[in-house]
């Protein structure tokens, strides 16, 4: 226990001084309140105010004259700056291994076809289509006071394997276990057989080459397969 002069002191310097916490607890500052009496005020007894009754972790020892020069002038004066952030952890997310999707509206299903005609490009069986990639644990952070500031892990993604698509356990995989064509269906990863092309086959779409089974609800073209 710290002797009774010295509680007498840390005392004296609560009333005389405010410690403000910024930045969420990164760095603190000291400011002196109205009327205060700071003539007296040595680097030592700062010190041991601020370390042992406040609290805080570490000082800007080498600035402590500054600090005590700023103060008795009646300013406010930065006494440490060490705390740290805590950093969040990454969600889980996938890498695609085939050209990379676009985004398009969802059909009345609420599937989305990653792949527009002019920009689509058949998958065969055994062909890696994505990596999923694990969730990141978060690191914490601290304040000045040495308190943990919690840091957020990572979610783990939502997508996972539908009809005619396998995840391979170790390298977190997805691989088409046939031909076709990748679709999205919410957090489903799939493959179909089936390419419904919405238009007639024409210079807009060019000709079309596709393993599986294509749906052409209007014309073919003369000289367009």
């Amino acid at each position: 226990m710290a002797p009774t002069s010295t509680i007498e002191n840390w005392l004296t310097l609560r009333a005389a001084l405010e410690l403000r916490l910024e930045d969420g607890g990164l760095k603190a500052l000291l400011v002196p309140r109205q009327g205060a009496v700071l003539a007296d005020l040595t680097a030592e007894e700062l010190r041991q105010f601020l370390l042992e009754d406040q609290r805080l972790t570490a000082l800007r020892e080498e600035d402590l004259p500054d600090i005590i020069g700023r103060l008795k002038a009646g300013k406010e004066a930065l006494v440490a700056d060490h705390g740290r952030l805590p950093v969040h952890g990454r969600d889980g997310r996938l890498t695609w291994l085939v050209q990379a999707p676009q985004a398009q509206n969802p059909d009345e299903d609420g599937d989305i076809d990653f792949f527009a005609m002019r920009d689509f490009h058949a998958v065969t069986k055994g062909q890696p289509l994505a990596r999923l990639h694990p969730p990141t644990a978060g690191v914490p952070g601290c304040n000045v006071r040495g308190e943990v500031l919690m840091a957020r892990d990572g979610k783990a993604s939502a997508f996972r394997a539908g009809p005619n698509v396998m995840l391979e356990d170790e390298s977190q995989t997805f691989v088409a276990t046939m031909d076709g064509r990748v679709v999205v269906s919410g957090d489903s990863l799939w493959v179909s057989r089936v390419l419904e092309v919405e238009k007639d086959v024409d210079y807009s779409t060019g000709n079309i080459t596709f393993g599986g089974l294509v749906n052409v609800p209007g014309n073919v073209r003369d000289n367009f397969c």
